[in-house]
């Protein structure tokens, strides 16, 4: 998306009280009190009224219906062109206390207008009869909220203004109003936009957040390089220029150096009590640069303490300020979201997925139609820098923030379905139709079609640099009209499954709407719609869905903040969880009543409402019928809250090493301009072997180019850093997988590093495979073999049985020639360190592509090892091993872009299940049997240079481009850049039109499955899929490891996620923390959320292993990673469901750590548990430690029966108790 200057001129541009009567509720004072008390005192319901009609969808109602006769026309052409100045809200509450919501409507170039609610959907025009200016006539207003900042029980008016102050109105209860704004402190505002209302240090009263922007930006942009002249120094230090004398009122630098318009400042007003206020912001820790369009309030980490979300406009990223408590707050921005909109426009928040947790959702401008898309997509290498280096990272798109536990967000919306909803102003999540999953609604429209063109951009610049003047550009723009569009509406039928239904439940028509308020205007119980808009009649929408059950609550507290603002709701019905918070600010320059909404679905009463009050005190209603509204009163001798405790089920260490990936970002950009994400940063495996032969795991982190690998040695209580590798392997190598075997057979565990990346540019022995011999005196390297392909994965079996262990090195990658095929080898031990081609022994025409990740198992029960492949766009591939030769392979799983392979018998069944690592369901790339994930690749520039082109499938030999006109132009300036020279045109032309007949295209690959996988095996190496949990697919895979982790039975797994190296403008995949998965030993797995687990590692994870390092019985999870530390997962001890058995088996001479060999344990229970031994798994990485069994509390193992790599068997019948069995091949 592109939002433009002058040149590209862009767009950026609640409180009740009901009136009710009888009823009697059963009631807890807080944990462990309860009691019948008479409701009078502290619930009273007053039931809904009925529906005004049988109709099945929303109902645009008339002004001459409603009395809402408001016109926000707008005409003088500055207006219209400024980025702000053109939207404007509304702000919802009671306040004239008759149990009715009333309305005030902010005006542009119109006088404002109070609207009194007179029931009935009616509404009267009391704007004179209120006492005080509110109309405001001459004033650009942007929005206004009721709340009562001086708690004397009357709703007070903030209005937020442009070009002025904000004016703040004291109400009189009865619909009078008094200006007392200067009295107050509350002249402040500058270019205002929206302001929350929050109680920032819990001193009870209420605080108001005035979130700001600028007017006439971009005029000030075109002076700017005048204006700045003289006025910077340079910080040495850093390298930062800083603005100076009074250009720094007006200008800043970025942290690309980069000059840039300053927006004007944020204020906190900080209330004294009384309603009197001062500006906080910088003793608040928020003093900051940002384009605010929207402020959003809540407790989002659990503590007790509100928090604020500020969506950021262009430059300036979004703000995710967490308060510490006594009002001091702390960015965690690049962090706890670490991706955020580039054009943030309006947010709100609401329990998505029904886990009591606080989502967000963020609009941005994105386009859901592919012409439009392609249209107004830009000049993305404009933005390029930003989008590479801004921490967050800005996405071109809406974002949808789950949140994970304590406040930490994984980002969606790709997954959701609810990335673009056109050029969006208001974005709320309100439960529409009362079924207990909320819809995502955004209001939309602007008011210069110029902004969405690119084609009308390029010929203002053009015109400007003909000479045009000013008033000619304008016009210009001017010219193009308006882009009036319809609001978009998201619903779902289970959490984040969101699709637009084909009818918009009758919310239809185009217009350019901005702020919303979505409250029950009539009485009912179910939210109706009004929107402002632009240039027209307010947009009016009665409900008269065919709802499920719901109720509305007011809540009532004494003290200044008596409407409780700030105060968390959970609703219980059925086996539903319903969280609210009563918020004030939401959506863009509005504001709604404090009024909670509460959709059940088939649920006619709530079985319990636990009330979490502003101050932290915990009331407990019981058994509340729906149908009503109540107003429930906060009651005396209530218990303390106790926010959840972040304690989880386990504690990280992180090892004081990091893997280092070089930067060749610009390099890898310029060989493959369409490149849809880099291949440099795909290492970082590990090893896990007992080196030094002390009883204890040692762990080998493979290094990056330009630095050496790390030797960590078990130690007591931990790991220490070992010198025992240095100098092994030359540190210009890229090493990717660390493969633990015993070369030599003189049992001590030996090292395959394998080398790739493209890093390495002319020297291709860079890419020769390092064989590390652990001898008695030291670690002595060389090449294993002369292949010079850039590799990855590395396994190790004895598939011929012959008493040694022969390898297979995948290839991985052609340096700079994305999905060129290249060849793995198969080396087979002949002994004394005579590895050969084992060519033979490999399918006719060997084992070539971009295979990710491989490993031997015996998947189909016959005693012999096979072998497992997996390729980036390409199928899993099964090669059976009959009698030491591998078969032509087999797909077992479609296409994909899969990454890892991880086998364990999950369903209990004794046989091998594969889990398969892949690109996950949160991307942009969609893909199914019907509509591929496409990329050709040919020469198509007429320059001799292979290309990279990807597509979208709509039908069999039908294509949509993937990439838009920009990044496509300058990759083949002939073919796309001289041809299609407008936007338009490239948005209209065909696949075909543009790049040729796709069947007479070189280089074709597709993949149509993209959702991470189990592939359960039918005992005959015969495989189903099935998807792995929803949570597993919010990010990349990579490493997963399997194991029993709590000791109950059942096989878990840990998925390592994110991958921060794709092309810019698509964002970084970047939501995972590391998914851990709970087995239920039938093949089924739950997703543990991070808030439970403790796992929050948001860096690329990539291998995974699993081991007892300490002999206690649990196993250990390790991870490394690219761009940090590695990361040790140590499980709290109570976190079990039984005793941990660890298993040794010793082989023969040859085959010390019996790889291949598989150990079955028979519990008194009647469970059968397999585990086989191998040498590499959990992606480029390897572990020769003990095999784990877990047995649940209340069992204990009867017989091990021990299989060997040589189809001999062994048995153990009895065990001592320690936890440990040694078994020994003879």
């Amino acid at each position: 998306m592109n939002k433009p200057s002058i040149l590209a001129l862009a767009a950026l541009t609640l409180l009740a009280l009901a009136s009710c009567t009888d009823t009697t509720k059963t009631a807890d004072g807080g944990a462990g009190k309860g009691g019948t008390q008479n409701a009078d005192s502290h619930v009273v319901a007053t039931p809904f009224a009925a529906a005004d009609s049988s109709a099945d969808s929303f109902v645009a109602l008339a002004s001459s219906e409603t009395g809402l006769e408001f016109d926000n026309n707008v005409s003088n052409p500055q207006v219209l062109l400024d980025q702000i100045a053109a939207q404007a809200g509304l702000a919802s509450g009671d306040f004239d206390n008759d149990g009715d919501l009333d309305i005030y409507v902010a005006g542009i170039e119109q006088p404002n207008r109070l609207y009194r609610n007179e029931g009935g959907f009616r509404f009267t025009d009391v704007t004179a009869e209120a006492g005080a200016d509110l109309a405001l006539d001459g004033e650009y207003c942007a929005g206004a909220m009721f709340v009562d900042v001086d708690g004397d029980g009357k709703l007070d008016l903030y209005v937020f203004t442009r070009g002025s102050s904000n004016r703040l109105y004291m109400g009189d209860g009865s619909g009078g109003f008094t200006d007392e704004t200067e009295a107050r402190g509350a002249d402040v505002g500058n270019t205002c936009v929206t302001v929350a209302a929050l109680d920032i240090e819990g001193d009870g009263d209420l605080d108001l957040y005035v979130a700001n922007n600028r007017m006439g930006r971009e005029s000030m942009a075109s002076q700017m390089d005048s204006d700045i002249q003289g006025s910077f120094r340079i910080d040495h230090n850093t390298g930062r220029y800083i603005m100076t004398g009074a250009a720094a009122e007006f200008y800043y630098f970025d942290e690309l150096n980069k000059a840039r318009v300053k927006p004007d400042d944020d204020q906190l007003l900080i209330n004294d009590g009384s309603g009197h206020f001062d500006n906080g912001i910088a003793d608040a820790g928020m003093d900051h640069i940002g384009w605010t369009l929207m402020a959003l309030a809540g407790d989002y980490n659990e503590d007790g303490h509100t928090d604020l979300y500020l969506a950021g406009d262009m430059e300036t990223p979004d703000y995710y300020f967490i308060n510490n408590g006594h009002g001091f707050f702390t960015d965690q921005s690049r962090t706890m979201l670490r991706r955020t909109p580039y054009f943030s426009m309006g947010a709100d928040h609401g329990d998505l997925d029904g886990d009591g947790l606080l989502d967000i959702f963020v609009g941005d401008m994105a386009a859901a139609d592919y012409k439009d898309g392609k249209i107004q997509s830009g000049d993305m290498y404009q933005y390029r820098q930003e989008l590479i280096n801004f921490m967050p990272q800005q996405n071109m798109r809406n974002c949808l923030f789950l949140n994970r536990g304590f406040g930490w967000m994984s980002e969606v919306a790709e997954l959701a379905g609810v990335k673009a909803s056109e050029w969006t102003w208001s974005c709320r999540i309100a439960d529409l139709n009362c079924s207990s999953t909320p819809e995502l609604f955004a209001t939309n429209g602007y008011t210069m079609r110029f902004s969405v063109d690119v084609d009308a951009m390029n010929e203002a610049a053009a015109l400007s640099a003909a000479g045009a003047s000013d008033e000619e550009l304008q016009q210009h723009a001017l010219s193009f009209g308006t882009l009036p569009r319809q609001d978009v509406l998201f619903t779902a039928d289970t959490p984040l499954h969101y699709k637009k239904p084909a009818d918009n439940w009758g919310i239809v028509g185009e217009s350019i709407s901005c702020g919303t308020s979505i409250q029950d205007y009539d009485g009912d119980g179910d939210l109706d719609i009004i929107t402002n808009r632009t240039n027209d009649l307010l947009g009016v929408w009665r409900n008269d869905k065919q709802c499920g059950n719901r109720l509305t609550i007011d809540l009532r507290q004494p003290g200044s903040n008596w409407q409780a603002v700030g105060a968390k709701l959970k609703a219980y019905a059925g086996t539903k969880v319903i969280a609210s918070e009563v918020t004030l600010a939401r959506g863009y320059s509005s504001a709604e009543s404090a009024r909670v909404h509460i959709g059940t679905g088939e649920h006619t009463s709530l079985t319990r409402l636990e009330i979490i009050w502003p101050d932290g005190k915990l009331q407990v209603e019981r058994d509340l019928p729906c149908g009503s509204h109540y107003v429930i009163s906060r009651r005396d001798g209530l218990e303390d809250w106790t926010p959840p405790a972040q304690q989880g089920i386990y504690t990280r260490e992180d090892f004081a090493w990091q893997r280092k990936e070089a930067d060749t970002l610009a390099q890898e950009f310029e060989e493959e301009p369409l490149l849809p994400w880099q291949r440099s940063t795909l290492g970082g495996g590990m090893g896990i072997a007992d080196f030094d032969l002390d009883g204890r795991m040692d762990i080998y982190f493979a290094g990056a180019a330009g630095q050496t690998g790390r030797l960590y040695m078990g130690a007591e209580g931990g790991f220490a850093a070992s010198s025992l590798m240095e100098g092994s392997i030359p540190a210009e190598v890229e090493e990717m997988g660390v493969l633990c075997f015993d070369a030599n057979g003189d049992d001590r565990p030996d090292m395959l590093v394998t080398a790739g990346g493209n890093e390495a540019g002319g020297d291709t022995t860079l890419y020769r495979n390092w064989l590390v011999l652990n001898t008695e005196e030291g670690m002595q390297s060389g090449w294993i073999s002369t292949s010079e392909v850039s590799s990855g994965s590395a396994c190790s079996a004895d598939i011929d049985r012959d008493g040694d262990l022969d390898v297979f090195i995948a290839g991985r990658l052609k340096p700079h020639r994305y999905l060129s095929p290249v060849p793995s080898e198969l080396l087979l031990n002949e002994g004394n360190l005579n590895f050969v081609d084992g060519a033979g022994s490999l399918p006719d025409g060997g084992i070539s592509g971009c295979i990710s990740d491989a490993c031997f198992a015996d998947v189909d029960n016959d005693g012999w090892q096979d072998l497992l492949t997996c390729d980036e766009y390409g199928p899993v591939r099964l090669y059976r091993n009959v009698d030491g030769r591998l078969m032509d392979g087999i797909d077992i799983a479609p296409h994909g872009i899969w990454t890892s392979l991880t086998v364990a018998d999950t369903d209990n069944d004794g046989d091998l299940d594969i889990v398969a690592g892949n690109q996950g369901l949160n991307t942009k790339y969609k893909a199914d049997n019907e509509h591929a994930m496409t990329l050709f690749a040919g020469e198509f520039n007429g320059d001799g240079r292979r290309q990279l082109v990807e597509a979208k499938q709509k039908g069999e030999q039908e294509f949509l481009p993937g990439r838009g006109r920009s990044c496509s132009g300058y990759a083949m300036p002939q073919t796309v850049a001289e041809r299609f020279p407008k936007w338009h045109d490239f948005a209209n032309a065909s696949f075909n039109e543009i790049y040729g007949d796709p069947q007479e295209i070189q280089e074709h690959y597709y993949a149509n499955e993209l959702a991470s996988m189990l592939l359960v095996n039918d005992g005959k190496g015969g495989f189903t899929a099935q998807q792995l949990p929803l949570a597993a697919q919010y990010s990349i895979a990579f490493g997963c490891a399997a194991g029993d982790f709590d000791n109950d039975g059942d096989i878990d797994l840990l998925q390592a996620d994110n991958y921060y190296a794709t092309q810019p403008e698509t964002g970084r995949w970047n939501a995972g923390y590391g998914q851990l998965l709970d087995g239920n030993g039938s093949g089924g797995f739950s997703s543990v959320e991070p808030g439970r687990s403790g796992i929050y590692i948001f860096t690329d994870g990539r291998g995974v292993q699993a081991f007892d390092s300490n002999g206690d019985g649990l196993l250990e999870l390790v991870l490394s990673v690219a761009y940090a530390s590695p990361v040790v997962l140590r499980r709290n001890p109570q976190e079990q469901s039984g005793t941990g058995l660890a298993v040794n088996l010793v082989g023969k001479d040859g085959n010390r750590w019996a790889v291949g060999s598989r150990a079955t344990l028979e519990l008194d229970n009647g469970s059968v548990l397999l585990r086989e031994q191998q040498a590499g798994s959990g992606y480029l990485s390897s572990s020769l430690a003990p095999l784990h069994f877990g047995i649940p509390a209340g069992s204990k193992p009867v017989k091990l029966t021990v299989r060997w790599a040589d189809g001999t068997e062994a048995s153990v019948s009895e065990f001592d108790g320690s936890g440990k069995v040694t078994v020994l091949q003879y």
